[in-house]
């Protein structure tokens, strides 16, 4: 399952485009708005300016360049308008610079101070904050009174030198729980990953960073249905990140359920901690012998988590690896991990 944040962003400080928007143009937070959906007929949302900026607008989100083209009749100032229609239209690679550095819709506002549109422009201009989704990292028979999610708290430098910071996670990262209650609004959405059906059916796994988090919630439920005198099939590990020091997330808990047997093979894959790079699709060809034959020979379904980069090279070892163990022709294999995919039992969520 996923758990969805949909509006959420980090608590208004002066540099906040509320603060700014309430100096420039005389805005009270507690006026109200109203919002119409033009997928509900007649139907206006009501919220405050407040709300407005804080959970609605993705203020602090990259502009496209129609933005520029559009802000442009609103500045007064001749130089800031010729600028901006320039950007909004020819300037492609200064747009694309702009990009680089993650300039907001807030960042462009503040640069040029001439153009101001009305709240109900802005309104049209910017677009709503999109969800954030994280995979529940906890299994529901395990812990059936919480969720648990892996995040990693998201922020950079800019080529320039500027910190920049993930919405969502930075939100989160100011909540206080010791403090008192904490109430956040989120969804449940589906996902793709599921446990077969018998738990004795063999399950690969393959994570990258917080790739980790359904396979953790997968190892949760195996350790639960054996703890109900269920009988389990393997469960094959394998984990990538950058640095184990710094990086092997839930670790101990892992390490845990190897020595207790609920995992049966884990492969660990710590890029930058030996001079050569050592990656998962690098483990799961060392281990190719396992792999083929529970795919192959009973039932076994395998599930990659993570950025998307690895998905060629993942498929590449499986694939070689089946072909070695096998003697099947590569397009036999391609043609039968095709079919696992088909059938649900080759899945991939990937971002």
């Amino acid at each position: 399952m996923l758990l969805s944040f949909a509006r959420c962003r980090h608590y208004l400080t002066p540099a906040d485009p509320l603060f700014f928007f309430r100096c420039r143009y005389g805005l009270n937070p507690a006026d109200t708005v109203a919002i119409s959906h033009a997928h509900k007929d007649g139907f206006d949302e009501i919220m405050t300016v407040a709300q407005l900026f804080d959970t609605r607008l993705d203020i602090f989100g990259k502009p496209a360049q129609k933005f520029y083209e559009d802000l442009a009749p609103t500045a007064t100032d001749s130089y800031q308008r010729i600028r901006l229609e320039w950007l909004g239209s020819d300037d492609k690679e200064g747009f694309k610079l702009r990009q680089v550095e993650t300039v907001t819709f807030a960042d462009v506002l503040r640069e040029f101070q001439s153009a101001r549109p009305t709240l109900e422009q802005l309104m049209d201009m910017v677009p709503p904050i999109k969800p954030r989704h994280y995979s529940i990292s906890s299994s529901m028979k395990a812990c059936p009174n919480s969720v648990h999610l892996l995040v990693v708290l998201v922020d950079w430098k800019t080529p320039k030198g500027r910190s920049r910071y993930g919405q969502c996670t930075r939100y989160m990262s100011t909540l206080d729980p010791s403090k008192g209650d904490v109430y956040m609004s989120v969804d449940i959405k589906p996902s793709m990953m599921h446990l077969p059906p018998d738990p004795r059916q063999p399950i690969i796994m393959a994570g990258l960073g917080t790739g980790m988090a359904p396979f953790r919630a997968f190892v949760q439920e195996r350790a639960w249905q054996k703890a109900q005198g269920m009988e389990i099939g393997p469960v094959m590990l394998y984990f990538g990140s950058r640095h184990r020091d710094e990086e092997y997330l839930y670790g101990d808990e892992l390490d845990a359920y190897k020595e207790q047997g609920i995992i049966s093979h884990l492969g660990l894959a710590f890029s930058r901690d030996q001079k050569q790079k050592v990656y998962i699709q690098d483990k799961i060809l060392e281990d190719q012998k396992h792999i083929s034959e529970f795919l192959v020979n009973h039932v076994g379904h395998f599930y990659l988590c993570g950025p998307t980069w690895p998905v060629p090279d993942v498929r590449k070892a499986i694939s070689d690896g089946i072909e070695v163990q096998t003697g099947r022709t590569a397009a036999s294999v391609s043609d039968f991990l095709d079919r696992l995919k088909e059938d649900g039992r080759y899945i991939l969520e990937v971002y």
